[in-house]
């Protein structure tokens, strides 16, 4: 995972799987204060909020 401004991240995977079933989990989290906001995912990575 790196810190790409204050408040975004971006995590890598190595498996292309994993980034879709994670981006799955924070779909369906979307809304609650418990997981991060999911802005972007690709086929290997997530764009994320960053939570400090």
């Amino acid at each position: 995972m790196y810190k790409l401004s204050h408040d975004t991240c971006i995590k890598i995977y190595r498996k292309r799987g994993d980034a879709r079933e994670e981006a799955k989990a924070l779909k369906h989290g979307a809304g609650t204060n418990y997981l991060p906001e999911l802005y972007k995912t690709g086929r290997n990575y997530n764009v994320m909020e960053y939570i400090d």
